[in-house]
């Protein structure tokens, strides 16, 4: 025995001490068939068969044979290993291309889909996706086959427990001398939709504000161009928003700013921080038009520096508002100035000839009068000192 066993050198098992214990371990059960596996060392390995051998009833001896394995054991292994692989992937279907039947369902597309195995087995995609008509999988085979490559689609399915999924699917032609398969991968988006459907409804309810608002909307990049404007500003400029696009603030004005206006503005955009401008230019119709300007700067998911997002609104009215108020207090103060000086005018004019005839008449009273001559002027004076307190008393 020992001596077929040496008809593979020692030196070239992958592991003597293992080959030995296992010849040792065989001679003590020498009546006894056995399997075994032996690797060598440049990685061949070989299956013995040890084959217990008769004679009249009586064991005379045993046979070994030995058969080189190596390739069926790599086949072996890269099929156990590309199995792992596609049980364990994303969804996968495999579909038979005659009968449009599924014949392999990996576990994410049982799970994902709410089915077993067998549920799935010999299922059509019309079965799992009653929307997905046979015209349909026809179209999506001849596209297969016309570009020779993967093609990729969305449709909808529906699950065991009836929920609506949006897929995105992926399918592709696979084929041996011995068989040919559809298969069938996809990638659940329905809450990728769900975004992409609420992102738009916010999209279209911003610009619906937008568009009644008598506000315009704005953005810049990092050097403080345009890069959009609500159609609102064709109101205030008489401008497509398609002109602005590219452009700064400084080119679109037209060297139209006041003294201060563009410092200031420069300044919120140097600053990085939100800030408020005020600036005129003249309108459509001609006319001097005030502008005010807010803005809030706008950063990456990294924190660096992007932009600046904001709105501006038309502040005229307010201004010719404000310029109204302005004046008519300036207007108020001038009149009150008048009164005041007037008023200082009638007190010197008024008081001084009532100083007199009170003088005049209170030393008129000191002379020798008659009785009905110091009764008069007593009237007369005591007629003054009233007049004269009343004077005080509005002056």
């Amino acid at each position: 025995y020992f001596g077929t066993g040496n008809t593979i050198a020692m030196t070239k098992v992958k592991s003597p001490d293992a080959y030995c214990d296992r010849i040792r371990d065989l001679q003590t059960r020498p009546t006894e068939e056995a399997f075994d596996e032996i690797e060598l060392i440049d990685g061949r390995t070989f299956e013995r068969h040890v084959m217990p051998q008769w004679a009249d009833g009586k064991h005379i001896g045993v046979v070994v044979n030995f058969r080189d394995v190596t390739e069926y054991k790599r086949f072996e292994d890269k099929m156990i290993f590309n199995h792992l692989v596609v049980e364990n992937a994303g969804p996968m279907l495999w579909i038979e291309p005659m009968s449009g039947r599924v014949v392999y369902a990996n576990k994410a597309s049982c799970e994902h889909l709410g089915y077993s195995s067998d549920e799935i087995l010999g299922a059509t995609i019309a079965d799992l996706n009653p929307g997905f008509t046979n015209e349909m999988s026809r179209g999506v085979i001849e596209k297969m086959r016309e570009r020779g490559r993967p093609v990729t689609f969305e449709t909808r399915s529906r699950c065991k427990d009836g929920t609506l999924l949006n897929l995105e699917i992926t399918a592709y032609y696979a084929r041996n001398e011995k068989r040919n398969v559809n298969i069938i991968t996809f990638k659940d988006i329905t809450e990728q939709k769900k975004a992409e459907a609420a992102l738009r409804a916010s999209e279209e309810r911003s610009r619906g504000f937008a568009e009644v608002s008598s506000d315009w909307y704005w953005e810049l990049d990092e050097l403080g161009r345009f890069t959009f404007i609500s159609d609102q500003i064709r109101r205030f400029s008489g401008l497509a928003p398609e002109r602005y696009i590219g452009k700064t603030r400084l080119e679109m004005a037209n060297r139209q700013w006041a003294p201060g206006q563009l410092e200031s503005y420069e300044a919120g955009l140097a600053s990085r921080q939100a800030f408020e401008s005020e600036y005129s230019r003249q309108g459509v119709e001609g006319n001097t038009c005030w502008y005010n300007l807010r803005a809030r700067p706008v950063f990456d998911a990294k924190g660096g520096f992007s932009g600046f997002r904001g709105s501006g609104t038309d502040v005229t009215e307010r201004k010719k508002s404000e310029e109204g108020i302005r004046r008519a207090k300036e207007l108020a103060e001038e009149a009150t100035k008048l009164k005041s000086d007037f008023l200082a005018n009638m007190s010197h004019e008024i008081r001084t000839p009532m100083n007199a005839i009170i003088g005049m008449s209170h030393l008129a009273l000191k002379t020798e009068l008659t009785p009905r001559q110091r009764d008069y002027i007593s009237k007369v004076q005591s007629a003054g000192q009233h007049l004269l307190g009343v004077i005080n008393d509005i002056l």
